[in-house]
C-alpha cells in the first residue's frame, strides 16, 4: 500500500520552522542541511568578502548571510550567501541594515566596519 504525503506550502513551512534550523522547502518537502565546520568557514569568508566589497564603493548593494528566499508556493531556499543589487534593496531593509552596520553600535563598542573589512594588504602579522 502506498501512502501519499501532501506537499507543504511556503506558509506552512514558515509556521513550522524556526530561524537557524537549517531547513529548506524543496518541491513541498522539507530538506535538512547539516552544516559542517569547513562549510561554515568558507561561507563566513564569502559573506565577509562580499560585505567588504559592498562597503568599498557606495551603491554596490547589500551582502547577507543565509536568509529564506521564497521561490514559489512550494519552494523556500536558504542560500549561504546573498548579494542584492542596490536598486533592488527594499528601503526598509536598507534602513535597518545601515543602522546595524554603522561604525559604532551605541552601547556595544563594537566596530563592525573593522570586523567585516578586508584585511589591510599593507599590514603584517609576523
Amino acid at each position: 500500500m502506498e501512502t501519499t504525503t501532501a506537499r507543504m506550502t511556503a506558509d506552512e513551512y514558515f509556521a513550522a520552522s524556526e530561524e537557524g534550523d537549517h531547513l529548506q522547502l524543496v518541491d513541498g518537502r522539507l530538506v535538512v542541511n547539516e552544516v559542517r565546520l569547513l562549510h561554515q568557514l568558507v561561507q563566513t569568508r564569502i559573506v565577509g568578502a562580499l560585505y567588504a566589497w559592498t562597503q568599498q564603493v557606495p551603491g554596490r548593494g547589500l551582502a547577507l548571510g543565509p536568509i529564506d528566499i521564497v521561490a514559489s508556493e512550494h519552494d523556500v531556499y536558504g542560500p549561504d550567501a546573498v548579494w542584492i543589487a542596490e536598486g533592488r534593496v527594499p528601503a526598509d531593509l536598507r534602513e535597518r541594515f545601515d543602522t546595524l552596520a554603522s561604525p559604532q553600535l551605541e552601547g556595544f563598542g563594537l566596530d563592525l566596519a573593522a570586523l567585516f573589512s578586508a584585511p589591510d594588504s599593507q599590514s603584517s602579522t609576523k
